[in-house]
């Protein structure tokens, strides 16, 4: 989360000052390119929070087979109690072989889960919800062989 203290254009700036201290957080007079899109109340001193981060904290897996690798997948906008994960082949097609991927909620915005893959290959990992595919990083493993 993006945390700052947001004090109206039309306001003082000192009367954020306090807030500020406390939360020690920076102060921001009036609107950014930052808090735009976000609603919030605009009229008077207040701390405002911004969801940042969405996906997994990894932009590709790369492992030998059967090496553990943790992942974590945070959406600071949803509940993700419901999403689901799953590990297919890269050539997957609707119906074909796929892995569901046990997670351990962490709270309501955050799970995490470790990847262990038998067989060598290309992947990809998937969150989804509602049975709809929402977002799906590659993993790639290798046979665990070093060349001589």
């Amino acid at each position: 989360m993006d945390r700052f203290v947001y004090c109206p254009i039309n306001l003082d700036p000192r009367d954020a000052l306090q807030l500020a201290a406390e939360w020690q957080l920076p102060i921001q007079h009036g609107d950014s390119e930052r808090s735009m899109e976000h609603d919030f109340d605009r009229s008077a001193v207040s701390v405002v929070s911004i969801p940042t981060h969405l996906g997994f904290n990894r932009q590709s897996i790369q492992a030998d087979v059967q090496e553990p690798v943790p992942v974590q997948y945070i959406d600071e906008w949803n509940d993700i109690s419901s999403y689901s994960f799953e590990l297919r082949p890269f050539e997957f097609v609707v119906g074909g072989q796929r892995w569901d991927v046990p997670a351990m909620q962490l709270d309501k915005h955050r799970v995490s889960m470790n990847i262990a893959v038998t067989f060598p290959g290309g992947y990809e990992l998937v969150a989804v919800k509602d049975g709809v595919d929402t977002l799906g990083i590659p993993v790639v493993i290798n046979d665990g062989e070093k060349d001589e």
